[in-house]
């Protein structure tokens, strides 16, 4: 378990990479202005509110993805 997930704890780092994998998924394909909130809790199969427990805002959600998807990226490139 590394840092950031000691610091959320496993089943709510869980549930953050699965609002995040959804998230991207949308954000490919419609763009990132172009997908709301809502549709982004129907995608991870919560609710609006469900998804506000683990992420204050859209743009969190974007800093998320993007730095989870640097330290894979850091970690690949250093092996």
């Amino acid at each position: 378990m590394d840092s950031k997930q000691k610091h959320l704890g496993r089943k709510r780092w869980k549930k953050a990479v699965s609002i995040g994998e959804a998230a991207a998924q949308l954000f490919n394909e419609r763009g990132y202005l172009e997908t709301s909130m809502d549709d982004i809790a129907a995608a991870a199969n919560l609710s609006k509110g469900g998804i506000y427990h683990y992420f204050f805002s859209k743009s969190e959600i974007l800093y998320f993805i993007s730095t989870n998807y640097i330290d894979l990226l850091l970690k690949y490139l250093y092996q």
